[in-house]
């Protein structure tokens, strides 16, 4: 599905969804559907950071001694 493709997509179901839900009621839906966005965000973000993290695995680890070279 291309860009154009998923913008009319979205669209048309927000429409659907403006017609089924009471006027009153579409700003909490829009907040749900917010925070179901950010979530996903969230663990898109958090996978990626793992990811990464695991690909250069810390060379530092709870066994290493910190030496002080100041002393």
């Amino acid at each position: 599905m291309n860009s154009c493709e998923l913008v009319s997509l979205v669209t048309a179901v927000s429409c659907g969804i403006s017609k089924c839900v009471p006027p009153d009621d579409l700003p909490e839906v829009a907040a749900i559907f917010g925070q179901i966005a950010s979530t996903l965000a969230t663990i898109t973000v958090n996978d990626a950071t793992n990811k990464r993290r695991s690909a250069f695995p810390e060379i530092i680890t709870p066994d290493t001694v910190i030496v002080d070279p100041s002393i």
